[in-house]
């Protein structure tokens, strides 16, 4: 699951990321792209976000504990 969550996040980013950080202030993913990178989250595991639950996702760990809650 994280080799897969990472080639998704290293197209919008080369920061160096962990579960804490933040997609936008860490990462500098504006919320146009943060948009687009739940949007391939969703493709590439096969999950359904809810897109009222996309202003709770903050950090690295909130995608991966969505991914989790989701399969």
């Amino acid at each position: 699951m994280m080799d897969m969550l990472k080639t998704i996040l290293r197209q919008y980013t080369t920061e160096p990321f962990t579960a804490d950080s933040r997609l936008n202030d860490d990462l500098g993913i504006d919320s146009f792209f943060i948009l687009h990178f739940l949007s391939e989250v969703e493709d590439c595991f096969h999950i359904q976000i809810d897109e009222m639950e996309y202003e709770d996702i903050i950090t690295v760990g909130d995608v991966i504990e969505r991914i989790r809650e989701t399969r």
